[in-house]
């Protein structure tokens, strides 16, 4: 997946607007024509709270590839409740295995960024553990999406348009 070259950049935490960059959250609720926030409305509610983790825990160039995934993310709020997933599992109830599978692979991968030992780390090998991890954690985000896709059915999101791209950077400066 490319990013494209006009959005703006995807920055970590919560931004009061636009100018001062975005989440891919935020950016989500813009193209969904909702007030700026990063707990869209248009977002199954779990699902905003774990892409809000994985954007703040990304590389600088691994969040950029988020923008890819913004159109699979508005209109999800018909999708399975995970939290209700997880709680049936614990309960011993029927739930939806692949789901619960696909948060635990992301949650290994955020459980990554909080290893202790990188405290020992120098710089360069930080840094290099970091863009190592990040690339993981895209990669189980990316699969966590399509498994919630296999199960929920595509979102109804119309592709994002050069108009709204132009919108969000003319909005960024």
């Amino acid at each position: 997946m490319t990013t494209p070259d006009v959005f703006p950049l995807l920055k970590k935490g919560k931004h009061a607007s636009p100018k001062d960059g975005g989440c891919v959250m935020e950016v989500c609720s813009f193209l969904a024509g909702e007030e700026w926030s990063d707990q869209p409305a248009c977002v199954q509610p779990t699902l905003a709270e774990i892409s809000r983790t994985v954007n703040d825990l990304l590389t600088t160039d691994h969040r950029q590839q988020l923008i890819n995934y913004v159109n699979r993310l508005i209109n999800t709020t018909h999708y399975i409740d995970i939290d209700d997933e997880y709680r049936k599992a614990y309960e011993g109830d029927s739930f939806n295995e692949n789901i619960v599978n696909a948060v635990e692979d992301v949650n290994h991968y955020i459980n990554a960024f909080y290893r202790p030992e990188w405290n020992l780390l120098d710089e360069d090998a930080w840094q290099d553990a970091r863009a190592i991890a990040s690339e993981n954690l895209l990669d189980a985000y990316d699969a966590f999406l399509t498994v919630l896709e296999e199960e929920n059915g595509q979102p109804t999101a119309d592709p994002i348009t050069t108009q709204q791209l132009d919108q969000v950077k003319e909005l960024v400066g």
